[in-house]
Parts: C-alpha cells; sequence; structure tokens
C-alpha cells in the first residue's frame, strides 16, 4: 500500500515538473447576444443578461452590437440569442426559459 501511495505521488509530481495536465480540458460554452441600439427590445436583452451572467458563471456571455460588426449568416433580426454557434431565441426569452436552455 505504501509504495502505490509512494509511486502515485511520484508520478505526480513528474507530471507537475514538465508542466503537463492530463486532466481533460473543457471548453466554456458561449453565448452571443445580437442587439442594436435603435431595438428598442433590446434594452430588455441588457438586462436580461445583467440579471442572468452571475447566475451561470461557466458560460461565456457577450453582448454583441450589430452596428459594430458584421452580421452573422444566421443572425437576422436583434436581438438574437446564440449559444456555440446555433440560434435559440429570436426576441427575448425570459429570464426562466433562458436559465433553463444555459442549465442554471
Amino acid at each position: 500500500m505504501y509504495n502505490l501511495l509512494r509511486r502515485e505521488t511520484i508520478q505526480r509530481a513528474t507530471i507537475r515538473s514538465f508542466g503537463l495536465d492530463l486532466r481533460e480540458e473543457r471548453v466554456m460554452p458561449k453565448l452571443d447576444v445580437y442587439i442594436e441600439d435603435t431595438c428598442w427590445a433590446c434594452t430588455e436583452s441588457r438586462r436580461i443578461v445583467a440579471h442572468i451572467a452571475p447566475l451561470v458563471p461557466d458560460i461565456d456571455i457577450e453582448l454583441r452590437d450589430l452596428k459594430n460588426q458584421q452580421r452573422p449568416d444566421a443572425v437576422f433580426a436583434s436581438p438574437t440569442y446564440v449559444l456555440d454557434g446555433q440560434v435559440i431565441y429570436l426576441g427575448n426569452p425570459t429570464r426562466e426559459e433562458l436559465l433553463q436552455k444555459l442549465g442554471g
């Protein structure tokens, strides 16, 4: 038993000394919310994002102003919610719907 524990400790120390990390790297999900200044519903989008973001810290949430960026092909209205490249909402969902969709 002692040899087994000692061997595991040595293996971990060796891995650390070479800067290796054998844990599986997880990619953080990304939610992009496309908005425009002239969009009256986008004011609520900003409020929704401000409310939801602290509740789902494992999701990278970004508001994207369409005036300053090229519009992705899948985005033809604002607000549009895009999770990992897939449109999940056209228009604003309720906070509860969005939290459920994001797993929060």
